[in-house]
Formats: C-alpha cells, sequence, structure tokens
C-alpha cells in the first residue's frame, strides 16, 4: 500500500493526542479543538478507505489529497505550538508568583501546580515535615502530607487529611482568580507536636485558565490570633470602609468622573458621562471613548498625557467630545498614579456651560436651550424626515430697553415675546432655543402657522413686533427675522443655521424692504 493514506491517517491520529495531551494538562477538554481533530480523523478514515479505489485513480483527487496531507502536518504543528506555548507560559507564570511570595513578608507558604505537585514550599513547613526541598519538589502535596503530618482541625472543626484533601478538592471549583478562602490548619508535626498555621488560599489564574494555587500565611505557637492575622484583619477592615465610603462618594456625586487602566486599556466612567456620552454601561473600552474626542483635540491630549511623570503627574485642559450628535466642550482634570505594576489616570471630565445668561428668575428664560440643544433638535427632525421651517429673531432693541427702563424689565420683556411665539407659532414643548443675549430661534413644523407668518408678513412688515406696557412704561421690541426652508435652503443643521443667520442679517439692512427675510427670496 502507498505510504500516502498511511502518513495523512497517522498525522491526524497524532493531531488527537495533541489536543488530549492538552485537555489532560489543562483538566478540561479544549471542546472546539475536539470537534476539529474527530472531525479531520472522520474525514482521514474515509478518505483511507476510499484511497485505492477512488482517489489514486483519480488525478483531480490525487491532489487534493496531497494538499489534506499537508494541512495534516500543518495542524499537527499549530496544535503542538498551542500546547507548548500554554505549559511554557503557566511555568513562567508559577515561578513569578513563587518569586513574588518569597519576596513578601509572610513566613509560611505553600505553591503547587494544578496537579496538586508541590512547586516550593517555605523552610518553617520543611522543618515541621521533617524533609529537604528536593524530597518533595514535584512530589503530589498529599503523598507528603500523609507520611509527614497528621491533621487535626481545619478551621476550628475537628478534621483529617482526607477531609483536607477533599476540601482542596472542593476550592479547586471556585472560578474567580480573586476569590480567596482563609484557612487555620492545626496538625501534629513529624515529631508529635501541636502547629498551627494560618493562611489565605486562593488559585492562580491566567488567560489560558487555572494553573495552580498558593497558601500563604504565619505559622503560630498557639491558637492566639497575634501578629500578622490581627494586622491582616485591621488592614482589611479598613479597606472595606474605604471602600465603601468610596462607593458612597460616587453614588451622591454628580461629577463626571473616569478611572483609565493604561495597560488594561479600560474605564469605569460615572453615571453622569455614560449618560452625556451614550454608553450603556459604567464599564467602557479607552479607544471608545477616545474614539468620541475631536480628532485634533485627542492629538493634543494624548501628547499631553504622555508628557505626565511621577513628578508632574496632574494635567487640566478643555476638549470636545461628540455627545448627542454634536461635539461639545468638556474640561478634564487628571493625574496620572503610578503603581508598581500598572499605570492608571484618574480624571473628573465636565462639560462646560455654554448658557453665558444671567439667572432671571423666568421659567422660559432660565430653561431655554442654547445653540448645541437646537443643533442637536434640527439634526433629530432631519433625521425623521420631517419639513420644516427655522426662523431665528433677533430683538434689536433689546439693548436700548434695558439702558432705558433696566435688566428686569427688559428680561421681562423677552419672557413674554418668547410666550408669544409659543402660543402663536411653536407645536413642540422646547422648541424655541436662545442663540445669544438678544437673538432666539424656533421651530416651525406646522403647515397652517408656517402660512400664517408668511402671509402676516407680507401685509405687515412690523408683524413679529410687539407692544408692552409696564406701569407707566410702554415699550415696543423691534424684531428682525431670518427664515430657512429644509431641502431648499439646506440639507443638514449646519446648513440651516447659516441659511437663517444670512437671511436675518438681510433682513437687519436698512435697504431691505420689511424686517422678515426668507433666504429663498434672496439666494
Amino acid at each position: 500500500m502507498d505510504f500516502l493514506p498511511i502518513s495523512i491517517l497517522l498525522l491526524a491520529v497524532l493531531s488527537g493526542l495533541v489536543v488530549l495531551l492538552e485537555g489532560i494538562n489543562n483538566s478540561k477538554v479544549p471542546f472546539y479543538k475536539t470537534i476539529i481533530v474527530l472531525t479531520n480523523l472522520i474525514v482521514s478514515i474515509v478518505f483511507f478507505a476510499i484511497y485505492s479505489t477512488v482517489i489514486k485513480e483519480n488525478p483531480t483527487f490525487l491532489m487534493i489529497y496531497n494538499y489534506m496531507g499537508i494541512f495534516e502536518i500543518v495542524l499537527l504543528l499549530v496544535f503542538i505550538l498551542i500546547l507548548f506555548v500554554r505549559m511554557l507560559f503557566a511555568k513562567k507564570q508559577l515561578s513569578m508568583h513563587t518569586q513574588s511570595i518569597k519576596n513578601s513578608p509572610w513566613n509560611t507558604y505553600l505553591i503547587i501546580d494544578k496537579k496538586d505537585r508541590i512547586k516550593d514550599i517555605s523552610s518553617n513547613l520543611l522543618q515541621d515535615f521533617d524533609v529537604t526541598f528536593e524530597e518533595v519538589l514535584n512530589k503530589k502535596l498529599f503523598d507528603v502530607l500523609n507520611r509527614t503530618i497528621r491533621i487535626t482541625q481545619v478551621n476550628n472543626k475537628n478534621s483529617s487529611n482526607r477531609d483536607f484533601e477533599e476540601m482542596l478538592e472542593q476550592l479547586k471549583k471556585i472560578k474567580a482568580p480573586n476569590d480567596i478562602v482563609k484557612l487555620e490548619i492545626v496538625y501534629l508535626n513529624s515529631e508529635g507536636d501541636t502547629s498551627v498555621v494560618h493562611m489565605i488560599d486562593q488559585a492562580m489564574y491566567s488567560k489560558f485558565g487555572y494553573y495552580g494555587r498558593f497558601l500563604i500565611g504565619e505559622m503560630k505557637t498557639d491558637f492566639n490570633l497575634l501578629g500578622v492575622e490581627k494586622q491582616l484583619k485591621q488592614t482589611t477592615l479598613q479597606l472595606e470602609t474605604l471602600q465603601e465610603q468610596f462607593v458612597a462618594t460616587l453614588e451622591v456625586s454628580d461629577e463626571g468622573l473616569a478611572f483609565s487602566d493604561i495597560e488594561d486599556k479600560s474605564t469605569w466612567i460615572s453615571d453622569t458621562l455614560v449618560e452625556e456620552l451614550g454608553f450603556q454601561s459604567n464599564n467602557v473600552h479607552t479607544e471608545d471613548l477616545l474614539k468620541l474626542m475631536q480628532p485634533d483635540d485627542l492629538n493634543r491630549y494624548l501628547t499631553k498625557l504622555n508628557q505626565l511623570t511621577p513628578g508632574t503627574p496632574n494635567m487640566e485642559m478643555k476638549y470636545r467630545l461628540f455627545s448627542n450628535g454634536v461635539y461639545k466642550w468638556y474640561t478634564d482634570k487628571s493625574k496620572k498614579i503610578f503603581l508598581e505594576e500598572n499605570t492608571m489616570i484618574m480624571s473628573a471630565i465636565n462639560q462646560v456651560s455654554t448658557k453665558h445668561f444671567m439667572r432671571t428668575n423666568l421659567q422660559n428664560l432660565d430653561t431655554m436651550g442654547d445653540q448645541n440643544d437646537l443643533t442637536i433638535k434640527l439634526r433629530k427632525i432631519i433625521d425623521e424626515e420631517r419639513y420644516f421651517h427655522l426662523v431665528i429673531v433677533r430683538l434689536k432693541n433689546l439693548p436700548y430697553i434695558n439702558e432705558l427702563h433696566g435688566r428686569e424689565v427688559g428680561n421681562m420683556a423677552i419672557s413674554e415675546y418668547i410666550s408669544k411665539l409659543e402660543k402663536s407659532f411653536v407645536s413642540e414643548e422646547n422648541s424655541i432655543f436662545r442663540i445669544s443675549g438678544s437673538t432666539f430661534a424656533f421651530i416651525l413644523d406646522d403647515q397652517r402657522k408656517m402660512n400664517l407668518i408668511r402671509k402676516g408678513v407680507q401685509g405687515n412688515d412690523d408683524y413679529l413686533n410687539m407692544v408692552l406696557e409696564y406701569g407707566a412704561s410702554k415699550l415696543e421690541l423691534e424684531v428682525f427675522a431670518g427664515i430657512s426652508i429644509i431641502n431648499n435652503d439646506g440639507y443638514n443643521e449646519n446648513e440651516m443655521l447659516e441659511t437663517a443667520m444670512s437671511a436675518l442679517k438681510v433682513a437687519e439692512n436698512p435697504k431691505y424692504k420689511g424686517h422678515v427675510c426668507y433666504y429663498g427670496d434672496i439666494k
């Protein structure tokens, strides 16, 4: 028989064995790889069976079969490489944990791999077990314990070596890497004396999964909780208190807060920023947050961020973030925190108020939207493909009224005029916006009211003016307006604003007949 079909079948079997070894090594069946190798093995067996009768006699099938042989070689090499990388990574991670634990202040530790083999152990435990390091290295933990000590209590409960072994088997089922278990183990050492160890048990995980666990703590000569244990409890209590205070502060704060982990490329943002920036949760990818920044501002931001050092960790700047369809200005006060293992950015990010008008205590003025809000509204109704007119009005003689009668009278005049616009022309709430001190904009989306204002200004140049009386004072608001029509004078919010403002400037020109100008009449 030809060597080709045997070799391909053999390669398929070897790929299956490599995946089987990986499953044994990880104590878990690699689901997708198992599906791949089983499918591959079945196909190889079928091709092996029909090789002599079908494939060998057909040049095309034979060429495909040769390519399949190349695929089998590549597949086997890939699986071997993955297995090798996983084993090497697990060994490296275990070595790093061992070194960090050795450098810790704890006097008792025990490190085992995922197969419960001892990888490192403290000298006081070796002395208590009456063994050397070489005698226990890579030996099963309970093979060593069963021939050296006798456990009598675990966490104040009468226990045996077997009970402790079953407990550790249950702890293996804990999936969260940060979950820890406190253990107080009482045992009779090799000389029959009682020893007590207070330890913390924690599983070790990497992106490849579970690769071992460590127990670290303190050996005691009696049952009193002294030394490190007391300090540990006090520190834990302080940390829990600080955590509760910190969480409570975040919950009651309206500040836009952000905490970014540079290495992890993740950012936590407060509820205020979640709502303003349109995110679905408080935990976001840092890149998604940076994408909202105006490109020129982003370059400047990253430059300033990279210039921060432990000596000068603070930064403050203003930049634009894309929010609700437009760029809005935000002020950012950040501090770069340099930790041993990673670097964090703590930031207070708050929107810059664009409403620079003094509070009037008149509700319809103080709650009125600004040009940013107008832009958002325009984009919304354009996206809804609604027909509308944009009207921008200017109360031309408002500065004169303020000077002659006082700002309080001027504010009341504005408020009354806005109320008139709302009743006469506006169909929806919150559809009048203040662009500047004396300039306002509103949206006409009712055909009858569009006709009403057009007929009104055609018959009366002062149609939008308004006469008001306050006590003995009688005054008239002189009003000019520019109007742009969607799809005729503009197709987006910026074009509509630009054409309406252009029409307003024409209306204010003394040479223009009338106070209201449609942009369509002058273009």
